[in-house]
């Protein structure tokens, strides 16, 4: 998540209603918002993400099917699901993911904890929960379960020697028959090449999966395809070394001849990568917005979870929210595609006075996507747009948005504009959002900070060294109490001299005199917040225009 800004850009990311915009079934279609990460898997009319729950902080498993979203009546967890979607022995769609605990092991000389993961299976027909206990090992952490029809897959945490931290794991992959019977063993599928597996596919015989390899100066993310097969070798497909925060592949799908793979992070933009599954040769397309990474896809068609205001390498939460986008084409084939509509507004300027009114417009444009490439823009007119506001908190994740009256529409040319009103808090989150029937689309949450309009007067401007100076003047907007102004001389940029300290009064004024021996610009300066809001304490600072004074002697 990248930190709040100190000043105010708000990117409103709108949904359309659905009788304006671009029509036709090209257009991608939000389904879904989420603040918080999610993977999304698809297969036979089911779409599988993770919903967190505020009141639990749990992660929901929530299906989409037919139009319809529900989430089954399990448990929750922790963490978003590693779900994974796919065809049971009868061809139905069945939910794989796994469960963790936390294990602690007494000892005589010390107490330890271990993560403890099982594979679990979500039987979408019959509403049902199960353990998967023969996928399962005792004592080693599984995740990213997944079945084909009569097989299963798994990935198990393991470590390079006895050391367990990311650098040294060696996640391995495993297989067995879904039909438990005496004497069928698991077998480990993949080889030589150590990492943390971060997603699997898998269809028939073939299982896609990428894996990052971290090191102490760069990481390695590969996309690789294995076998169950034992006929067939392992192979990589493509491969990125990077340093830094992560870039680099994930969300592996299959179908019967590519491997596709989402790129993304913070040195390179969002892409859709298809890699040939006989010889690894790469389709790549800029996106043309944010992936989070999370990707699925059935029958052509690709659901994909998209960072709403973000840039590259953001990710979901309350800065940058996210929406579930249905692509209303295959990226990959040459139907153009309308994305989902974009806000830009413009730079508010310097000088935002908490007294004052503040404009705040911008422009909601949607662009046609085709082959990586955006072919035309055009303006959505209509949309209804609306600020929402939060008061300052240390932790914004868990702030509450709510609805202000400020308001407005984008016009023909897909122009909005609007004033908040006087008077704007010194500091605060806001967001532009705009609501259609089950979907809400949100900008992403950002801070506006304001300053006090401060005047000063000073008498005699013209005067003796060392003669008495009464310093009076304004702070508004005046909303803390306990307010004090520091008169201070100017000699030049960042160069000051105190001279002496008023009080504001309850009306917002302050007087104050003080020898003054020489001469020069003075202002009148509220002092900012040493801790700049961190501790709570949000208030309001500024200095005034400089007054001149002259010494005769």
């Amino acid at each position: 998540m990248r930190s709040l800004p100190a000043f105010l850009i708000i990117a409103v990311a709108a949904l359309l209603p659905a009788s304006a915009g671009a029509a036709g079934p090209a257009a991608d279609t939000p389904i879904a918002g989420t603040t918080t990460g999610t993977y999304v898997s698809s297969y036979g009319g089911v779409t599988a993400w993770s919903t967190y729950d505020q009141p639990t902080g749990l992660y929901k498993l929530t299906l989409r099917s037919k139009g319809k979203t529900s989430q089954p009546n399990i448990n929750g967890r922790p963490n978003p699901f590693d779900v994974t979607v796919g065809p049971d022995q009868a061809n139905k769609p069945v939910a794989t993911y796994s469960r963790c605990v936390v294990v602690t092991d007494y000892n005589v000389n010390k107490i330890t904890q271990s993560t403890e993961c099982d594979a679990y299976k979500y039987d979408i027909a019959k509403k049902k929960e199960t353990k998967l206990s023969s996928l399962s090992q005792e004592g080693i952490a599984e995740t990213w379960p997944a079945q084909w029809k009569k097989n299963y897959v798994v990935a198990r945490i393991l470590y390079n020697g006895s050391n367990t931290d990311e650098q040294n794991r060696c996640d391995g992959l495993y297989t067995r028959p879904v039909k438990a019977a005496s004497g069928i063993k698991t077998v480990a599928l993949m080889k030589g090449a150590c990492g943390v597996v971060n997603g699997i596919a898998f269809r028939g015989s073939t299982l896609g999966y990428t894996l990052l390899s971290p090191g102490s100066g760069s990481q390695n993310s590969t996309a690789r395809v294995t076998y169950t097969d034992p006929k067939k070798s392992s192979r990589k497909l493509a491969s990125q070394t990077f340093t830094g925060t992560a870039d680099g592949y994930l969300s592996p799908i299959l179908d019967s001849n590519y491997l596709y793979v989402s790129r993304g992070g913070k040195a390179t933009t969002s892409k859709w990568v298809r890699l040939r599954l006989k010889d690894g040769k790469a389709t790549t397309l800029e996106a043309q917005n944010v992936l989070a990474g999370s990707i699925a896809r059935y029958n052509g068609q690709t659901t994909y979870v998209e960072v709403q205001g973000g840039q590259s390498g953001d990710t979901c939460g309350p800065v940058t929210p996210c929406r579930i986008v249905v692509a209303g084409a295959d990226p990959f084939s040459s139907t153009a595609r309308v994305l989902p509509p974009k806000m830009v507004l413009g730079a508010p300027g310097s000088g935002l006075f908490g007294n004052q009114p503040l404009p705040v417009g911008g422009s909601l444009t949607q662009s046609t996507w085709q082959k990586g490439n955006i072919t035309a823009t055009a303006p959505v007119p209509g949309v209804p747009v609306r600020i929402m506001r939060a008061d300052y908190s240390p932790n914004p994740s868990g702030q509450s948005l709510v609805p202000t009256s400020v308001t407005g529409v984008t016009d023909g040319g897909g122009n909005w504009s609007f004033t908040v009103p006087p008077p704007v808090p010194p500091f605060g989150y806001y967001a532009a959002v705009t609501t259609n029937p089950g979907v809400a689309s949100q900008s992403a949450v950002v801070t506006l900070t304001t300053s006090s309009a401060v005047t000063l007067n000073a008498t005699p401007q013209t005067f003796q060294s060392g003669q008495t100076v009464t310093f009076s003047g304004t702070v508004a907007p005046y909303q803390q109490t306990n307010t004090t102004v520091n008169i201070l001389q100017v000699f030049g940029p960042g160069q000051t001299q105190y001279i002496t300290t008023a009080q504001v009064q309850p009306d917002g004024s302050f007087t104050m005199a003080a020898p003054v021996t020489s001469g020069g610009q003075f202002i009148a300066q509220v002092p900012p917040n040493p801790f700049d809001g961190s501790d709570g304490n949000a208030t309001y600072s500024g200095s005034s225009a400089p007054v001149t004074l002259t010494v005769t002697n």
